[in-house]
């Protein structure tokens, strides 16, 4: 990978952790508990089982995970547009989260449960994320980095699908990150 594909790569990382960490801060300051908890209760009347969300398990909490970071990743096939909504929704749902314990339990329980795991798992969905933003950034880039007398300029379709390498790479790094977090959240869970 040259400068250019470094830059971008680094481009995306910091766009979506930026999108990921300010739509979380939001959502928990501007969470209300009650709308939580009937959100909560209303998957059941659509044939959700709401024992998924609350299952502990490595299983459960992988597959939980690994949905979000494939809609995170989607974007390589959608030109980033799903990865800025699932980036949007991911954040929101990590947000209001956090402040529904941190309203039930207090923030001893959410700092002293979530740090062990959080920040494993936050950070690999912004790489996942990054990975999604990866071959857009890179045909929106106007052929920076390339040089006339190395090689002829290449359009953006180009561009975008020379950059799908590094995004998979970009998407397998932060799927082995969501199978490590999911394993220290699921050890959390059962030293309770």
């Amino acid at each position: 990978m040259g400068q250019t594909g470094r830059a971008i790569t680094r481009d995306a990382i910091l766009a979506s952790g930026t999108i990921l960490t300010l739509v979380a801060a939001l959502s928990f300051l501007r969470a209300d508990s009650g709308w939580l908890r009937r959100s909560v209760e209303s998957l059941a009347l659509f044939g959700s089982d709401p024992s998924l969300m609350t299952d502990g398990s490595f299983l459960a909490i992988l597959i939980r995970n690994a949905g979000v970071a494939a809609f995170l990743f989607s974007g390589v096939v959608t030109a980033g547009v799903t990865t800025l909504a699932a980036l949007v929704l991911t954040a929101f749902a990590i947000g209001t989260s956090m402040a529904l314990v941190q309203s039930a339990s207090g923030w001893i329980r959410l700092l002293g449960d979530v740090a062990w795991y959080a920040p494993i798992e936050f950070a690999s969905l912004a790489v996942v994320g990054a990975a999604g933003l990866v071959p857009l950034l890179s045909a929106l880039r106007a052929g920076a980095g390339d040089s006339e007398e190395r090689q002829p300029r290449r359009g953006p379709l180009h561009r975008y699908l020379a950059a799908l390498p590094a995004a998979l790479r970009l998407g397998v790094l932060g799927f082995v990150g969501i199978v490590i977090g999911a394993a220290v959240e699921s050890a959390v869970i059962a030293l309770r």
